[in-house]
């Protein structure tokens, strides 16, 4: 039986130039959730026939929910993910669940815009860190091995 892997180790990485240069947010990011990406399916029933034939059609958009620390700290996520907001930058992430080494799996987005800011707010008698949530919306996604 196969040993289950944790997202304690993931390398989350983000683009805000179509994928050439890639920044390491692992170390600002704390949560990644992606989600979307379902087929358009239809069913009819043809005449004479129990059962309906079924159709696919395209998929939905890809939604890569990022949950970061707030920092000040220019590349770093907050940063980032707030500057590819404000100027509609083309945004991809990837991630890699056992940390983006070689012969690793990843997943990596197409083309998305980031479509949430990155607003900042807390509570005055928290010690808890100061948290952004994002989500870039993406047209699809691939996954490969790192190589």
């Amino acid at each position: 039986m196969a040993t289950p892997f944790t997202f304690i180790n993931a390398k989350i990485e983000l683009s805000t130039d179509g994928g050439s240069t890639w920044t390491d947010i692992s170390g600002s990011s704390n949560k990644l959730t992606p989600s979307g990406g379902e087929m358009r399916t239809s069913g009819t029933h043809p005449t004479g026939v129990e059962d309906p034939k079924l159709t696919a059609g395209g998929k939905e958009l890809i939604n890569v929910a990022i949950t970061a620390y707030y920092t000040e700290t220019a590349n770093e996520a907050r940063e980032l993910l707030e500057d590819a907001y404000q100027n509609r930058k083309d945004a991809r992430v990837r991630w890699s669940p056992k940390g983006g080494n070689t012969g690793d799996k990843q997943v990596v987005t197409g083309a998305g815009y980031c479509t949430t800011p990155s607003f900042i707010g807390g509570e005055g008698g928290s010690s808890d860190a100061l948290m952004i949530d994002v989500v870039i919306v993406a047209e699809t996604y691939t996954e490969s091995t790192v190589a």
